[in-house]
C-alpha cells in the first residue's frame, strides 16, 4: 500500500498512528486523517477536538423554543472518517458496544447512539495520545484496583 510510505519517514507520526490503530475498530484510514487534518489533537483538549471535528452537539434554544441539537462544522474529513470507524468499533470494540447497546436500550435515535459512540471513541483517541499509552481493554478497572 502506498500510503504507508510517508510515514514511515517520521518516527513521531508513526508512533501516533501505531498507538491509534491500537484501539479496536479504527484503522489506517481513521488514523491518517486525524494525523493529516487535525495535528494538533495531542496539544488540545478534548471539547477543542469535539469542536474542531464537528461532533460536539450544539442545541438551538431561545426563550421557550427548544430545537434538537445538531452537530454542525469543523473538519468535516475527520468527522467522515471516524463515522466509518465508529460503524466498525460498535461491531468489534466492546466498551464501544456496551455503550451503543446501552443507548439503544433507553430508545435513543440511532443516529444520536452513533454520534455518542463518535464521542466516546474520541476520547478514548485522544486519551491514549495524551498519555502516549496504546490501547489496554480493562485500563480503567486496572486504575481502579490499584
Amino acid at each position: 500500500m502506498r500510503y504507508k510510505q510517508p510515514f514511515k519517514k517520521r518516527d513521531d507520526l508513526s508512533k501516533k498512528i501505531k498507538i491509534i490503530e491500537s484501539i479496536p475498530g479504527v484503522g489506517r484510514v481513521l488514523s491518517s486523517t486525524i494525523m493529516g487534518f487535525l495535528p494538533e489533537i495531542k496539544d488540545i483538549s478534548k471539547k477543542q477536538a469535539f469542536s474542531l471535528i464537528g461532533i460536539a452537539p450544539f442545541s438551538k434554544e431561545s426563550g421557550k423554543v427548544k430545537k434538537k441539537g445538531k452537530i454542525t462544522g469543523g473538519r468535516f474529513q475527520v468527522r467522515k472518517a471516524l463515522y466509518m470507524a465508529n460503524i466498525s468499533a460498535i461491531k468489534s470494540n466492546k466498551q464501544i458496544k456496551e455503550f451503543y447497546l446501552k443507548l439503544k436500550s433507553k430508545d435513543k435515535p440511532g443516529r444520536v447512539c452513533i454520534v455518542a459512540c463518535m464521542n466516546k471513541l474520541m476520547r478514548i483517541i485522544h486519551a491514549c495520545l495524551r498519555n502516549n499509552t496504546f490501547w489496554e481493554e480493562d485500563y480503567v478497572t486496572k486504575q481502579s484496583v490499584a
